[in-house]
């Protein structure tokens, strides 16, 4: 079997079971039913970047980066397309009227939303290849320029061995919301041997 192909139908596997382990956390935070699958997973070499990423770098809304190191090393994004991130917000401030409309509670709900999601798609793919990650801080960006975000998304600060991209559906109470999570990763053989 070819081994690309292999390694993307055991991230499939490992993918979904994580879907269910970040619906089941978020829905802990928000109080509401959640319900987290992806339509659609590829793995992406530098050479394709200017496909299907290409058209994510095009207009991003608002983007959660999480950067991990360790036995994987790299960065994991969480990425709301234009228009979408704003859906997010004025659905959960309608759900929740505790909640105050402003900026500072944009970015707590981006931050905290994104930081259960990517700890755990990350997380789970570091438990399934007996791998330990460290995680930085994560860092919110909105409405970046296209130039800064593509940097950022495929910066040298990480040499990419594989780029994971799942375009994803974000189902949050009566919310179905459109997001994507690239997962940046460079790993070693020892990994490749231990998703087998």
């Amino acid at each position: 079997m070819d081994l690309n192909l292999f390694i993307l139908n055991r991230f499939s596997e490992i993918m979904t079971l994580a879907a269910g382990q970040a619906a089941s956390a978020l829905r802990d935070i928000v109080n509401q039913p959640v319900q987290l699958s992806f339509s659609q997973m590829e793995l992406i070499t530098l050479a394709e970047e200017s496909g299907t990423l290409g058209k994510l770098m095009d207009k991003p809304g608002t983007v959660v980066k999480l950067k991990f190191d360790g036995g994987l090393t790299g960065a994991a994004f969480l990425i709301f397309p234009d228009g979408q991130d704003q859906k997010l917000i004025d659905g959960l401030l309608e759900q929740n009227n505790a909640l105050r409309k402003d900026g500072e509670t944009a970015e707590v709900i981006f931050n905290e939303v994104g930081n259960v999601l990517l700890n755990i798609y990350v997380g789970t793919i570091a438990n399934q290849v007996q791998a330990r990650v460290d995680y930085h801080v994560p860092h919110l960006f909105i409405h970046e320029d296209k130039r800064k975000w593509a940097v950022e998304l495929i910066g040298s600060h990480i040499p990419p061995q594989q780029l994971l991209l799942l375009k994803s559906s974000l189902g949050i109470g009566n919310l179905e919301i459109t997001a994507h999570i690239v997962i940046i990763m460079d790993y070693s053989n020892e990994v490749v041997d231990n998703l087998g």
